[in-house]
């Protein structure tokens, strides 16, 4: 599955009613950098992510080239999020150092 990441503002899941994702999160550790990623999903179909690592935390869109309302399988977000994660969390904990 091709998929990429495209930026979207904060939000809080609990009040916009969004579910946990069949793939709750993601955690990687790098030396001393600790990362996750927590994955919702939207009543539309749209597959939400926050990355967080320290202070730092983005919001993103997971958009794949499976059709929009397709269900993605855990191992397909595991899959796509877990390189992206990490190459996040070094630029973010470089920040912090």
């Amino acid at each position: 599955m091709q998929s990429k990441l495209s930026i979207i503002p904060p939000f809080d899941a609990r009040r916009r009613g969004f579910k946990r994702s069949v793939c709750h999160g993601i955690d990687v550790a790098i030396g001393r950098c600790r990362a996750s990623a927590d994955v919702w999903e939207t009543a539309g179909g749209h597959t939400l992510v926050r990355f967080k690592a320290g202070r730092h935390s983005v919001y993103r869109e997971l958009l794949s080239d499976k059709r929009r309302n397709a269900k993605l399988t855990r191992d397909e977000i595991e899959n796509s999020l877990h390189e992206k994660l990490a190459f996040w969390a070094l630029d973010a904990c470089d920040r912090d150092e």
